[in-house]
């Protein structure tokens, strides 16, 4: 398919000291799928899947899906 980020290279985890669901939201997104969307995917909230985001935007230092995907990449 036409996933923008397929995984988070270990090491950009590690560095960015990301948790295991961080990850998964951040692969999600990358597969453009809506707050809504992994919400369902994952049973927790879309007020938690903002939380998740949120935090991921604060360790990567990113102000948008599309930079936060850049960050993450290779």
């Amino acid at each position: 398919g036409s996933t923008v980020l397929d995984s988070v290279p270990e090491e950009r985890v590690r560095a960015l000291g990301l948790s295991a669901r961080e990850v998964e939201i951040a692969i999600m997104i990358g597969r453009g799928l809506t707050n809504k969307e992994i919400a369902e995917k994952l049973y927790i909230s879309p007020g938690t899947v903002r939380t998740h985001i949120y935090n991921l935007y604060q360790k990567v230092g990113a102000g948008s899906r599309v930079e936060l995907l850049n960050m993450l990449r290779d």
